[in-house]
């Protein structure tokens, strides 16, 4: 937190010190706008008329508020307003620090993950870094939510469009597949979450889920809907699904092992990939077909 008494007149202000007991601060720039998502004020009272106005580690004079000569922080004077999932409006640096940090957690995880590699790869200070996000678990959450959500949007529309169960399925492997193929980072930042617990990850699926926005949840009301209308054969609609995610994702995941076993993988991997989105489509498509009457059925028999 901020130590002692600043005056913000429109002039740098101090970043909060590193370690107790130093004295060194590191000036940041003010003039740098607060991006949509984090503008709005929260004002707190302190002795009579005298507020704090404070936003996501930011700490600013509002024209419209009271005279602020000094301050000092207390924990309990921030607030978080929640992150826009829109990346236009967060400024360059925040960015930057997004596009640093997204990459350093994905390939360290969330504990192994240091703010001062963070600093390092966005191409600035730890004071700098520190100015815009409090601490690791803030900034950690920010770029996980920011990712879900760009998930969440990047193909629930064409999913909610499919007029049938053949177009909503290949609408998902394709969507899927170039989810992860365009940003192999946020793959690897979500197998991170699950290894460590996905905490965070199944609050975000809940909240999708229950809102009717996440991918997975609708194909599986597609497949449930498809079933009743016999268009496909009786299959658990959540394991149905559970298996397309896996074959969409497995192969990201383990491609040095893919490349080993599919030479023409390493030569072109852009042309495995659509090959792959060919395959996966008529593999599930065609073996979720009705069965002729008189087959074997459809879900298979419980062991004993």
């Amino acid at each position: 937190m901020f130590r002692g008494c600043r005056r913000l007149s429109g002039k740098p202000i101090a970043a909060p010190a590193t370690g107790p007991g130093r004295d060194r601060t590191a000036l940041v720039p003010f003039g740098e706008p607060a991006p949509p998502s984090r503008r709005p004020w929260s004002a707190t009272p302190r002795r009579g008329d005298a507020f704090l106005y404070t936003t996501v580690n930011h700490l600013v004079e509002p024209s419209s508020g009271p005279s602020i000569t000094a301050i000092t922080s207390a924990p309990d004077a921030l607030s978080m307003p929640p992150p826009s999932p829109f990346p236009s409006e967060y400024s360059e640096t925040e960015r930057q620090i997004f596009d640093a940090a997204l990459h350093v957690f994905a390939r360290e995880g969330r504990h192994g993950a240091r703010m001062q590699a963070i600093a390092d790869a966005a191409d600035i200070n730890k004071a700098m870094l520190h100015y815009y996000f409090q601490d690791k678990g803030t900034l950690y959450e920010e770029v996980f939510t920011y990712t879900v959500e760009r998930f969440m949007a990047s193909f629930g529309a064409s999913l909610r469009e499919a007029s049938t169960f053949e177009h909503t399925l290949r609408a998902f492997i394709d969507g899927y597949v170039e989810f992860v193929r365009s940003d192999e980072a946020a793959m690897r930042l979500m197998v991170q979450e699950n290894l460590a617990g996905g905490r965070l990850l199944g609050t975000h699926l809940r909240e999708a889920t229950n809102a009717g926005d996440a991918p997975p949840q609708i194909l599986v009301e597609t497949i449930a809907a498809a079933v009743d209308a016999g268009e496909i054969r009786d299959v658990d609609p959540q394991h149905t699904v559970l298996s397309v995610v896996s074959t969409c994702l497995f192969f990201f995941m383990a491609r040095p092992t893919v490349q080993i076993m599919h030479p023409d993988a390493e030569d072109d991997w852009g042309a495995f990939v659509e090959a792959r989105k060919e395959h996966l489509f008529d593999l599930i498509y065609h073996g979720l077909a009705p069965r002729p009457e008189g087959g074997s059925g459809s879900r298979a028999a419980p062991r004993e």
